[in-house]
C-alpha cells in the first residue's frame, strides 16, 4: 500500500499539532470515557493480562527446566506425541459427529 506512510504522517500531525486538538479528542472520547464508565472492567482486564503473563513465564520456565533435564530431543518427541494424540482425538470426534 503506497499511501500508508502519508496516512500515518497525517494521523501523527493530527495528534501532535495543537490547532487540531487531535490528542485531546482521542483522550476525551476514547480513553477518559472508557476509564470513567466502568473502571472495574478496566481493572479486571489488566489483572487478567498480568495473570496470563505470569502463566506464560511459568510455562517457559518449566520448558527450560525440562530441556535442561532431558534435552531438546526429548521435548521434540513429547510435542510430536501430543500432536499425534490430538490428531487421533480429532479424527475420532469427526467420526462420531459424522454418524
Amino acid at each position: 500500500f503506497p499511501f500508508w506512510p502519508y496516512i500515518r504522517l497525517m494521523i501523527v500531525c493530527w495528534l501532535v499539532i495543537p490547532d487540531f486538538s487531535g490528542a485531546s479528542d482521542v483522550y476525551k472520547h476514547l480513553i477518559c470515557s472508557g476509564l470513567s464508565l466502568y473502571p472495574q472492567i478496566v481493572i479486571n482486564w489488566f489483572n487478567k493480562r498480568s495473570e496470563s503473563s505470569f502463566k506464560r513465564q511459568k510455562f517457559v520456565a518449566e520448558v527450560e527446566r525440562f530441556v535442561k533435564e532431558n534435552g531438546a530431543e526429548a521435548l521434540e518427541k513429547l510435542i510430536a506425541s501430543k500432536v499425534e494424540e490430538i490428531k487421533a482425538v480429532s479424527c475420532i470426534e469427526k467420526e462420531v459427529v459424522g454418524k
